[in-house]
Parts: structure tokens; C-alpha cells; sequence
């Protein structure tokens, strides 16, 4: 899937820049809007999913760069959802930025080497969050959070998955 583009509006001549895409993975539709609005307003292209089965469809239609994904989700919970992600050798990693009011959740995002954001949160903090994991996470060179398994090769980026 190719990557959402736009004109970088520089004197200097005609061009584009991509554009990150963003999956946001948020049952609360006022706090879904919000991340959407802020992350639109930033520059990335957003989509939104309610919940993690919904969010399942959307990965390979979108193609997301990056998830924001919060904890308590209905059905199956943010956590089980990002471990599905890093279980199945058929996805390419794609880095996970959580969102929770659980203010006990730093030693499980330590735990799984992601950055959470404590709800509420200032927009500020939203938009750190997400260009520091990006930077972390450059395109084309995904890092995965779990190690290859034997015979494993977690090659390419989630661009390239069909």
C-alpha cells in the first residue's frame, strides 16, 4: 500500500513528503476523536478502529506506520491485542504507543519495550510520544519488540505486507 503524500509547500521546488499513517485503536469515540483531531492537525493521516477486531481489519487495509492503542478495550483488551501482533510472523512489527487511565501500567510498557500515555493527557505529550517512537522506529527498518523464533526471518516493513 503506498504511503499517503503531500506537498511540502517549500520554495524551493515542487515535491512531497510522505505521510505517516496512524491507527488508532480507541473505544471512547469523544477520546478517539480528539487523538484524531490532534494527530491530524500534526501533519499524519489517521484512521480510527473501536475496538482491537475492528482495528484487526484496518491493519492490512491502512497500513499503519504506527498504533496508538488503548489498554482496556472491549472483547480482547489492548494488551492481548499487541501481543497477537507480535506473535503473528505474517505481520511486520509495527511500534505501539498505549493510552490508559491505569497509572499503575509503567512496568508493563517497560515490559514490552512500547511508551504509554497516562490518560488525560496534554496534546503536547501526545505528539512527543508519537515522533519519539517514530523516530525509534525509522520506515523501512522495523524493530521488532520480541526476538525472531528459529528459522524466523521478520524482514521487510508492514508496507510491503500484502
Amino acid at each position: 500500500m503506498e504511503r499517503a503524500e503531500k506537498d511540502s509547500g517549500s520554495a524551493g521546488g515542487a515535491g512531497s513528503i510522505p505521510r505517516l499513517n496512524i491507527l488508532v485503536v480507541e473505544d471512547d469515540d469523544s477520546m478517539a476523536q480528539l487523538l484524531k483531531l490532534h494527530l491530524s492537525n500534526a501533519g499524519y493521516v489517521v484512521t480510527i478502529a473501536n475496538d482491537a477486531i475492528a482495528a484487526g481489519y484496518r491493519l492490512f487495509k491502512f497500513a499503519p506506520d504506527l498504533i496508538i492503542l488503548d489498554v482496556n478495550l472491549p472483547y480482547i483488551n489492548g494488551l492481548e491485542f499487541a501481543a497477537t501482533l507480535q506473535a503473528d510472523t505474517k505481520i511486520p512489527h509495527i511500534p505501539i504507543v498505549f493510552i490508559t487511565s491505569d497509572e499503575n501500567f509503567a512496568p508493563e510498557a517497560e515490559r514490552l519495550g512500547a511508551d504509554f500515555i497516562l490518560k488525560p493527557f496534554p496534546k503536547a505529550r501526545l505528539l512527543e510520544s508519537v515522533a519519539r517512537t517514530i523516530a525509534a522506529y525509522p520506515m523501512g527498518t522495523p524493530k521488532p519488540l520480541r526476538k525472531a523464533r528459529p528459522g524466523e526471518q521478520r524482514t521487510g516493513s508492514h508496507q510491503n505486507a500484502a
